[in-house]
């Protein structure tokens, strides 16, 4: 499912980054951003769902592991593609 839903990617190291959520499917999803990641590292990324009807939607908690990145933009802008290895829905 194509989206353009904003993004918190979160390392082992307790580093912080933005992007944007460009794809989710059941097994993975791809993210832009300015993190380059390492092949097959874990990340804890964060999907801020769209309100539904009107209502706020439970952001979307998953660990995942880097498949692959390529460059987006030059020098400011990649894509991670990553598998889901985890899921879960945050209380708020």
């Amino acid at each position: 499912m194509k989206l353009r839903c904003p993004a918190r990617i979160r390392t082992r190291r307790g580093e912080t980054f933005y992007g944007e959520c460009v794809e989710l499917t059941v097994e993975g999803l791809s993210v832009h951003s300015e993190y380059v990641p390492q092949f097959r590292e874990m990340l804890e990324i964060i999907v801020m769902a769209p309100d539904l009807a009107g209502k706020p939607v439970a952001p979307l908690r998953l660990t995942t592991e880097v498949m692959h990145c390529c460059t987006v933009e030059p020098g400011s802008r990649f894509e991670m593609a990553m598998t889901i290895v985890a899921r879960s829905h945050e209380d708020s």
